[in-house]
């Protein structure tokens, strides 16, 4: 089990409308091809298209036991400035964990109100209890304001509801988001949301500690993504989440939310995943 993260590789004054960027990402061999989950942790993207429409995703494909293709995309008459990529590689058959994508199309969107979109996500095998539900976006097309929110809904032992929403008056075209559930009774294994909010002095950037219910045996991985987006589509969006060098711990680790220049983020929710040393063996074996 790995996990690790990529950056686009051209400088943003070189990204041309509508691009789509990609590379190999070398992985320890397995005895077969991994599953490949994507989550953003960095978007910079250009507010003044047609309709203020926020564009963006990511993806794994070519996926064999030793590497995979990352793709980072935009379309039409977007501009996809930079992105940093979170990446999780997991075993074909992990016990007591299940993992995927989803996306939604609600081509009936409309902006100026709230709408929802819910997808039912259906486990190949039921857990002995509700299980613990890991889900961060990886796939975003919007208009309008730029608000939207993914969540776990109707948690059950044989599935749950992956449930995309729009913040504000933003018009929500389409969604995706990455998935992962675990059996709560697994050592090893633990998940979170970080959840920042602008106050009046117009802040920025927001930093902040992890502390975890239970420590782990050595310093876990951090796989991480956003959750929730609710920002100005006056100036470009630009949000990083970053887990702190250095400061993961058995007990917890750091970690900063941020804009620069003129964005202006209003909320913004990051999803978190730590995987301990004894658990990624579990899963390798």
């Amino acid at each position: 089990m790995e996990i690790g993260s990529w950056k686009i590789s051209k400088h943003w004054q070189d990204v041309a409308q509508g691009e789509s960027q990609q590379e190999i990402i070398s992985l320890m061999a397995q005895a077969s091809s991994p599953l490949i989950l994507t989550a953003f942790t960095l978007l910079d993207a250009n507010w003044w298209s047609n309709g203020n429409q926020l564009r963006a995703r990511c993806y794994a494909t070519d996926i064999h036991s030793d590497e995979f293709q990352v793709h980072t995309d935009t379309w039409s008459d977007s501009y996809l400035y930079q992105a940093v990529v979170s990446w999780l590689a997991i075993p074909s058959t992990p016990y007591g964990i299940l993992a995927g994508t989803c996306s939604v199309e609600p081509h009936e969107a409309r902006g100026g109100k709230k709408h929802r979109k819910a997808t039912r996500i259906a486990f190949q095998q039921a857990f002995y209890k509700p299980p613990k539900v890991f889900l961060c976006l990886n796939s975003l097309d919007l208009g309008g304001t730029w608000g939207i929110e993914t969540r776990a809904e109707n948690i059950t032992r044989s599935g749950f509801d992956a449930v995309f929403e729009s913040k504000g008056s933003s018009c929500l075209h389409a969604a995706g988001a990455s998935w992962l559930v675990y059996d709560t009774s697994l050592e090893g294994i633990t998940s979170g949301i970080i959840d920042v909010h602008e106050d009046t002095s117009l802040q920025k950037s927001w930093a902040g500690e992890v502390k975890f219910k239970k420590p782990f045996q050595a310093p876990p991985r951090i796989f991480h993504g956003i959750r929730r987006i609710v920002a100005s589509a006056e100036s470009n969006l630009r949000i990083s989440a970053e887990i702190l060098e250095g400061s993961v711990t058995t007990d917890g680790f750091g970690w900063k939310i941020e804009g620069w220049d003129d964005s202006r983020n209003h909320g913004i929710q990051v999803a978190w995943l730590a995987v301990g040393d004894n658990m990624i063996q579990v899963l390798d074996d």
